[in-house]
């Protein structure tokens, strides 16, 4: 014989669902991540300390150009590598540079 059931709901064990996983980001997405590093090249005197200061070491003079006050401007070569730490724009004599995060 089979014993009768109690009176009232039946409790259920909450059911938790897991989130899906997220997509992972797009490449757009993961460029804009990427410091911008502009150069105002025509004031570029060549001075090389930026350089001198990238923790990076991801800059380096243009020595296929001359900008119009007859320097080789400085150049960034592998922002995929830049930290955006703005040293750069920090030491620039001339304030020729500019770091965007």
């Amino acid at each position: 014989m089979v014993p009768p059931s109690p009176p009232g709901p039946t409790l259920t064990p909450p059911v938790v669902q897991a989130s899906p996983p997220s997509p992972p980001a797009s490449p757009d997405r993961q460029r804009s991540a990427l410091p911008e590093v502009i150069f105002a090249e025509n004031l570029c005197k060549g001075c090389e300390l930026c350089i001198t200061v990238c923790p990076t070491k991801i800059l380096k003079l243009d020595t296929s150009r001359v900008n119009i006050r007859g320097y080789n401007p400085a150049i960034v070569y592998n922002l995929a590598e830049c930290s955006g730490c703005g040293s750069c724009a920090k030491i620039c004599p001339d304030s020729v540079i500019t770091v965007r995060r």
